[in-house]
């Protein structure tokens, strides 16, 4: 791939001045692919990624990730942003009547919703144009990366055509979460908003104060 041959499948190792954010596609137990990004001066820097190997193991539900997740920050001393999912984040679960955001939210998770997007496409050639700027990490992001290599529409013999919607397989999860990604990275979501810990107490006694002085 180009992102190969220009150097940008390598090492990269997350920067501890900046926060670690999250995207996910939430599918049913080992369909809950996460990707661990950085964005240092517009370059988005791909440090982990996270995908289960088996069923089973995610029985816990959003327990289960959570314990991943704080796993990591304390093997790699990240500092967690933000946490983005997709809009279906909101629909209530079989048998629990809670949505998975509400179940999130009871783990210390708490996920910023996606605007839903009707067209994939439109998500495919976001992904396309985002590529330029992106880094992978070799090692952590390899399922990742072959995931995507993988990723294809079918070819139809008797229309002479590809499909209009890639193959749902495998690595339909981890690209849809690369569709988030790049809805992320292009409107910019990932910027943090910095606010001053006063409290409105605070400003009270301090109005209060330099009333009486001034």
């Amino acid at each position: 791939s180009k992102a190969r041959e220009d150097g940008r499948i390598c090492v990269v190792p997350h920067d501890p001045t900046y926060p670690v954010h999250t995207v996910c596609d939430l599918g049913i137990m080992i369909n809950t692919p996460w990707i661990f990004f950085q964005v240092i001066d517009l370059k988005l820097r791909i440090v982990d990624y996270f995908r289960l190997d088996k069923k089973g193991d995610a029985r816990g539900g959003m327990a289960y990730y959570k314990k991943m997740l704080d796993q990591k920050r304390d093997d790699h001393g990240y500092s967690y942003g933000k946490f983005f999912c997709p809009s279906d984040v909101a629909k209530e679960e079989q048998g629990t009547g809670e949505s998975l955001y509400n179940t999130a939210l009871q783990q210390g998770i708490e996920f910023t919703k996606l605007k839903r997007e009707l067209s994939v496409l439109d998500g495919i050639e976001r992904v396309t144009n985002m590529f330029p700027s992106m880094w992978l990490d070799s090692e952590k992001c390899k399922p990742l990366i072959n995931s995507l290599a993988s990723y294809r529409r079918e070819w139809i013999e008797a229309a002479g055509m590809y499909a209009e919607k890639p193959v749902h397989d495998s690595a339909s999860h981890p690209a849809d979460a690369m569709r988030y990604l790049s809805m992320v990275f292009e409107q910019k979501l990932y910027e943090m908003i910095e606010t001053n810990s006063v409290s409105t107490t605070d400003l009270k006694k301090w109005s209060d104060q330099y009333s009486r002085t001034g």
